[in-house]
């Protein structure tokens, strides 16, 4: 099992990765093609659809670097109370923020998803490119699952290594 959610954890992680480096070089091209048109007159005219498409864009690559610095546990942290608790105490508190933000993302993902599906109904594209709104929205849910998934994976994964420490002593 714990080879099965290693190579899990490895596959989720390489693509986001891969969808956060194309997304960073999509948006600075569009971005710097986008500059370039407005001041050098290089293209005639502004390009109108480069700031919504690096906006979109820009919204999925910070989702989804959310997803992935919650696998790597990267995330900032108040630590100060916990620090200054006995090592009982401080265990408990970060089981119960660990919990507070499980909780958190499942509540996101919720309210994501709602809207996402609201959006479908209604149809509603976006001003410039005419993209369905759902699409950009979508980054919400989808993060947030994959955040969840990955920080089930990673507690599951610390845990049995935890267990084959208390084993070998």
């Amino acid at each position: 099992m714990k080879n099965t959610l290693e190579k899990a954890k490895n596959g989720i992680m390489k693509i986001e990765k891969a969808v956060i480096i194309v997304s960073m070089i999509v948006m600075c091209v569009v971005i710097f093609l986008n500059t370039a048109a407005r001041y050098t007159g290089l293209f005639t005219q502004q390009l109108l659809w480069a700031e919504e498409l690096a906006r979109y864009v820009m919204i999925w690559m910070a989702f989804l670097a959310a997803a992935a610095a919650t696998q790597e546990d990267a995330h900032y942290k108040m630590t100060a109370i916990v620090d200054a608790c006995p090592a009982f105490f401080g265990n408990i508190l970060k089981v119960v923020a660990k919990l507070a933000t499980a909780v958190f993302m499942l509540v996101l993902a919720k309210v994501g998803l709602d809207m996402c599906l609201q959006l479908m109904h209604m149809g509603q594209k976006s001003p410039i490119l005419k993209i369905l709104m759902w699409i950009p929205y979508a980054s919400i849910p989808v993060s947030m699952i994959l955040g969840l998934l990955q920080m089930g994976i990673r507690e599951i994964l610390a845990g049995t290594a935890s267990e084959k420490e208390d084993a070998n002593p």
